[in-house]
């Protein structure tokens, strides 16, 4: 089929560009797990100060326990809603920003997410400047998916 396909092209342009179409057929969308870590229970009242996310068929974790210094001055520091960050521990981290590009492109390969709070914590990434994807279903639920175990736990 090579040659049917690639006629006047060289083998190494073809194979590549067979290699990229071959890789755009075999992603699939992501179902993703997330829960975030917040100073209040509003977007707009506080700020994101940490973020898990695990790939719910796999199980591995694609953002594991993500820290954030916040770039808001806070008045309200719940540390029930932080899941025990502290301002301290959370001032010594990167913000959001940082790493936003990578999260917005997990976000765009995911089809849809789970979670405990999941309507609060896509609101608060939302707030951060992620866009979510049109077609995503959202499922609120409580437990975390099985972490798939690796040699690191």
């Amino acid at each position: 089929m090579w040659v049917a396909a690639c006629w006047g092209r060289s083998q190494t342009a073809c194979l590549a560009s067979e290699n990229r179409e071959g890789e755009e057929k075999m992603r699939t969308k992501e179902k993703l797990w997330l829960q975030a870590r917040v100073t209040d229970s509003e977007p707009a009242n506080g700020e994101l100060v940490g973020l898990t996310i695990l790939n719910i068929d796999t199980g591995h974790p694609k953002v594991d326990h993500a820290i954030f210094k916040p770039l808001k001055p806070t008045t309200h520091w719940d540390e029930r809603l932080t899941g025990g960050i502290t301002k301290e521990d959370a001032g010594i981290h990167l913000p959001f920003s940082f790493y936003q590009p990578e999260i917005q492109h997990m976000m765009d390969q995911a089809e849809g997410f789970e979670g405990p709070n999941i309507v609060r914590d896509l609101g608060f990434l939302q707030e951060q400047g992620i866009r979510l994807p049109v077609t995503a279903w959202i499922r609120q639920t409580e437990q975390e998916p099985r972490r798939r175990r690796t040699r690191h736990n």
